[in-house]
């Protein structure tokens, strides 16, 4: 298979998994078991991801991470509150807008190294959250193995075009992933 269409599919499961996710926490009476550094994590390995892709010519892959930055965003705007929610929203702003001219300076590897950075442990707060609360109450099995799916996919994409960056983020999503998976059916009733 061709790593563009390894992207394609990559990018439509992750679609399809943040949306699956945003639909639970949207859902959720009570979000106090969502992890809201997991999702500035992803907030950052979608911005520096994206600018790096993007700018590497891997226009699915730094699409996808736009829609992920985006995700992010809906998402802790639901997790937050108050002034939270409004530091939030300045920080998103001011670091979106700080992009172009750090891409303009050349420091799209460096921007791409720190989203990969925050994309490798990103996950690492939600499952200590999942085991911390009542597993059931925060992501389903299902959002795990989309987790692992768009993970899995990711990783092969990243093989396939030689770009490391793009690949230590779902490396260490599929551990996460089989934790909170684990987890998550040794809860079921």
């Amino acid at each position: 298979m061709n790593p563009e269409a390894i992207a394609v599919l990559a990018g439509v499961t992750t679609v399809i998994q943040l949306t699956w996710q945003a639909a639970e926490i949207l859902r959720a009476d009570s979000v106090g078991n969502v992890s809201v550094a997991t999702w500035i994590l992803i907030m950052v390995q979608g911005i520096g991801l994206a600018a790096y892709c993007l700018s590497a010519n891997l226009v699915v892959a730094g699409s996808v991470n736009v829609f992920v930055t985006a995700s992010a965003c809906v998402i802790l705007f639901r997790t937050l509150s108050g002034p939270s929610r409004m530091s939030m929203l300045a920080g998103v702003t001011l670091s979106v807008g700080l992009v172009p001219w750090i891409l303009d300076a050349g420091f799209e590897s460096e921007l791409g190294s720190i989203g990969a950075a925050a994309a490798a442990v990103a996950w690492l707060p939600q499952v200590v959250a999942f085991l911390r609360f009542d597993p059931r109450s925060a992501f389903s099995s299902t959002a795990w193995i989309l987790v692992l799916l768009t993970s899995g996919l990711w990783l092969a994409y990243s093989v396939a075009v030689g770009q490391w960056r793009v690949g230590v983020g779902p490396a260490f999503g599929i551990l996460a992933a089989f934790l909170g998976l684990r987890a998550s059916l040794r809860s079921r009733p």
